[in-house]
This record gives C-alpha cells, sequence and structure tokens, in this order.
C-alpha cells in the first residue's frame, strides 16, 4: 500500500513567502490555527480517495484565510504540489483554475466531491 505524502506546516509557510515575494502581497499568517487545521483535514482518514484529499486542502485553505494575502494562490498551488507528491500533475489552464477556485469554492461554497470531481478531469499521472 502506497503512503500518502502531505505538505507540512514549514513548507506552507514557506510557499506562501516565495508567491507574495514573486506576486507581491502582505506576509504574514492571520490565523496559524486555521492553516493547520487546514493542512491537518486531508490526513483525516475520512476522504476515501487522493483526489477527494485534495479537494479538502484545497477548499479548507481557500476558505480558511489563514494568511493576510495570497489565500487563494496558496490553495492553489498548495494543492498543486500535493498531487505531485503524490504522482499526479495538475494541468489546467491558469484562467480556468482561477476562475474554478474563486467562482466555485469561495462564492459558492462548492460540495468537497464537486471539487474533487474537477480535480479528477485535470489531474494527469506523472
Amino acid at each position: 500500500m502506497k503512503v500518502t505524502l502531505y505538505p507540512t506546516l514549514a513548507e506552507t509557510l514557506e510557499l506562501h513567502t516565495r508567491l507574495i515575494e514573486r506576486f507581491g502581497g502582505t506576509k504574514g499568517v492571520r490565523d496559524l490555527g486555521l492553516l493547520e487545521s487546514a493542512l491537518m483535514r486531508p490526513q483525516t482518514g475520512y476522504y476515501t480517495s487522493l483526489s477527494l484529499e485534495a479537494a479538502a486542502l484545497l477548499q479548507s485553505l481557500a476558505q480558511n484565510h489563514a494568511f493576510v494575502d495570497g489565500n487563494k494562490r496558496v490553495a492553489f498551488a498548495t494543492t498543486a504540489i500535493f498531487l505531485r507528491m503524490n504522482g499526479f500533475r495538475l494541468r489546467v489552464d491558469p484562467d480556468n483554475g482561477e476562475s474554478f477556485l474563486i467562482h466555485r469554492v469561495i462564492e459558492n461554497k462548492a460540495e468537497i466531491e464537486e471539487i474533487a470531481r474537477w480535480l479528477e478531469k485535470h489531474m494527469q499521472v506523472i
């Protein structure tokens, strides 16, 4: 049985710093507990597939707003890294990804199953 790998708190904080430096925004964590909660959610054992775990991670990071700025960027990038750590590449046009994240995940509070289905359409085995 293959062991699932998960992004760590330190890796996610470093990613946030790099994304802010590259694309702009304000550095800083607004609520460390919300960040830790988002990172632990896929690890609960509740989710039955990698796509559901990835969906839980994306949803939590995007909706929890643990950072002062850059929450959507971190959510999308961390989810892509999580999938890559586990043998998949997320293949999606940046505009399509941003639109889905903003309009479905954040504004319309998409259910986890919808997010997982969207991710599955864009996951490619490495």
